[in-house]
């Protein structure tokens, strides 16, 4: 996967002829819809296909290049829309809904420990030396027995392994504190969804790691998320920004990076590899990775990739951008894109940014966000 380049190939297989359209949108007065629908047209752009608009009001989506907002899985649907590789869709495909979460991370607490059919004993094994410490949990009673045993090295985090951009989380420093984490995530008695648990670190830096591959053009990238002030006061993700090559990782590596970023790249294109190895069927066009650096409880600096995104995510948008400037510039090797999100009615645009949505989001207030370049680079 390191060293794939697939950007000779032709610029839509033969016979094709597909129509890009959105599945999975859900409610449609908000920025995630908003944002989604901008995705969706740009990519029709890019792939020089017309956007016709969304696939749940009962027309086909048989040929047609789908982009979907969530990781898809189970093979009816594949059936149903068609997806047979990475060619069909902008996002990824798993056998199983848990896959394509982030209790692929970690192993089980015990042999006797609960696992759903399929479970991927193997991967969660290889890639302990590529995460931080941790445990994925699918009962309660394994949650504790995981948390106090990661409590002997410092405090621990529970994660509830469906939930994006840290909402659930939970930092927990004793055996009380674990036991009141574990109550609130259940229902009835019952984990209300799969439970991470790892090793919580400090002074965190979080990179992007990822790759995006349309039919005909690949662009791999590195970068670091930022944090912003939300409506609320509350701190939520604010952006990030990439170095992006045209091409496989192995371009990505070939460029001169700092050494955490180098290592961030390393053990993102690891996982990756592992994720193909032991994911039976695993389709992904959209590859991206949060790896934390950071300092463990001992005082020593820990590094390890959190989680996949194999669907369409917040740095979406500068993959995008990138993507647009190598179709438009072969001369251009590499890119600096970012993406922001700002709150607050005062928030815009810039002038020559690509606007994904300034408006009153229903849920969480006014919001921009957008997509910018901010430098090429040539050979």
């Amino acid at each position: 996967m390191g060293n794939l380049i697939v950007h000779d190939e032709p610029a839509m297989p033969v016979g094709m002829g597909r129509v890009v359209l959105t599945h999975g949108t859900g409610a449609e007065d908000g920025h995630e819809a908003a944002t989604h629908r901008v995705v969706a047209v740009r990519l029709a752009a890019l792939l020089d296909l017309p956007y016709a608009g969304a696939c749940e009001d009962g027309r086909p989506c048989a040929s047609s290049y789908i982009v979907p907002r969530a990781a898809l899985s189970g093979r009816r649907i594949a059936a149903e829309l068609a997806i047979r590789s990475e060619h069909d869709l902008f996002g990824g495909w798993t056998l199983r809904d848990w896959m394509a979460t982030k209790a692929i991370m970690h192993p089980l607490v015990s042999s006797e420990a609960a696992a759903p059919l399929g479970w991927t004993r193997r991967l969660a094994a290889d890639a302990v030396p590529l995460t931080l410490r941790g445990f994925t949990a699918f009962s309660a009673q394994d949650a504790l027995a995981a948390g106090r045993l990661l409590l002997r090295t410092g405090p621990v985090r529970l994660k509830p392994a469906s939930a994006d951009g840290g909402r659930g989380q939970i930092v927990a420093r004793g055996e009380a504190e674990i036991a009141d984490a574990v109550t609130s995530l259940c229902v009835g008695g019952r984990l209300a969804d799969i439970v991470t648990l790892e090793e919580n670190l400090d002074e965190v830096a979080t990179y992007s790691v990822g790759q995006v591959r349309l039919p005909g053009r690949t662009v791999s990238y590195c970068g670091t998320q930022s944090e912003t002030v939300n409506n609320e006061g509350g701190r939520a993700y604010g952006g990030s920004i990439l170095l992006a090559v045209c091409g496989g990782f192995d371009r990505l590596l070939a460029r001169p990076l700092p050494s955490e970023t180098g290592e961030a790249v390393v053990r993102a294109v690891a996982f990756d590899a592992l994720a193909d190895r032991h994911l039976p069927g695993l389709i992904a066009s959209r590859r991206n990775y949060d790896v934390a650096c950071g300092v463990g409880a001992d005082g020593s600096r820990r590094i390890g990739v959190l989680e996949q995104s194999w669907r369409m995510g917040g740095a979406t948008g500068a993959e995008i951008a990138a993507l647009e400037v190598f179709a438009r510039e072969p001369r251009v090797a590499a890119v600096v894109a970012r993406t922001v999100e700002a709150y607050g009615a005062a928030a815009h645009a810039p002038d020559g940014a690509a606007l994904y949505y300034r408006g009153h989001d229903p849920v969480v207030g006014p919001l921009t966000k957008y997509a910018r370049v901010e430098e090429k680079i040539e050979g």
